[in-house]
C-alpha cells in the first residue's frame, strides 16, 4: 500500500498510510482505526481534553506513535496485555487521567513521577509489586485506584501526594501501612480491604477528612 506524506498543513483529522511533517492538528480525540501507516515527525496537537482509547486492543506494549503526542490529556488502555509501562511515558505531560486496568504489568519506571498533572491513575487488576518512590512527584494526584495487585508495601513518599483523595489499595499483599500516610490531609476514601494489616499506624487519626476506611 502506498505511503504519502503531508507537510506543514493544519488538519483536522488523521490520514491513514500517511507521514506528518510538521502538521497542526485541531482533535479532540485520535481514532486508533485510523491509525494504520501513520507517523508524526515534529508534529503539534491541539484541542480541548485530546483522549486516546486503546483498550481491549489486545496490546502487548504501547504504540511508538502515543508518546509523540505530548497534549493527550486522557489515555485509556485497559484490559490488553501489557507487562510493562515504557520509560517514554513521562513524556506525556499534560495526561490527566491514566487507565491501565486488567493488564500483566509488574512495575511502574521511574518517570511516572513526571506526570504532574496527573489526576486520576488505575491500575486495578496487574501484577505490580512494589511503587517507584517517584509516584510522590505526582503532585496534582487525587484518585489511585491498587486493586487486586501483589503489594506488599507502599513507599513512604506517598506521603507526598497532598492532592489525593481516594485511595483504593483492596487485595494486595500489604502487612502495614506507612506511618507517613498521616499526611494525606486530602484523603477522603481508604480502601484496605483483604490485605494483612494486623495493625494501623496512630498517624491514621491525623486524616481530618476520612469519610471511609
Amino acid at each position: 500500500m502506498k505511503r504519502y506524506k503531508i507537510r506543514g498543513e493544519t488538519l483536522h483529522e488523521v490520514e491513514p498510510n500517511t507521514e506528518h511533517l510538521g502538521c497542526c492538528f485541531y482533535l479532540e480525540k485520535i481514532d486508533p482505526e485510523k491509525l494504520t501507516g501513520v507517523s508524526f515527525d515534529n508534529c503539534s496537537f491541539r484541542g480541548s481534553r485530546l483522549s486516546v482509547d486503546l483498550s481491549e486492543k489486545n496490546l502487548k506494549e504501547i504504540p511508538k506513535w502515543i508518546f509523540s503526542i505530548s497534549s493527550i490529556e486522557n489515555l485509556n488502555l485497559h484490559k490488553n496485555k501489557l507487562t510493562r509501562l515504557p520509560e517514554e511515558i513521562g513524556q506525556l505531560s499534560s495526561l490527566q487521567s491514566l487507565s491501565l486496568d486488567n493488564n500483566e504489568i509488574t512495575e511502574l519506571p521511574r518517570e511516572i513521577g513526571q506526570l504532574h498533572f496527573l489526576e486520576h491513575l488505575s491500575l486495578n487488576n496487574n501484577k505490580l509489586i512494589k511503587l517507584p518512590r517517584e509516584i510522590g512527584q505526582l503532585c496534582s494526584l487525587k484518585t489511585l485506584c491498587l486493586k487486586n495487585n501483589k503489594l506488599v508495601k507502599l513507599p513512604k513518599e506517598i506521603e507526598q501526594l497532598s492532592s489525593l483523595a481516594v485511595l483504593y489499595v483492596n487485595n494486595n499483599k500489604l502487612k502495614k501501612l506507612p506511618k507517613e500516610i498521616g499526611q494525606l490531609y486530602s484523603l477522603e476514601i481508604l480502601s484496605l480491604e483483604i490485605n494483612n494489616i494486623v495493625e494501623l499506624p496512630k498517624e491514621i487519626g491525623t486524616l481530618s477528612s476520612l469519610e471511609d476506611l
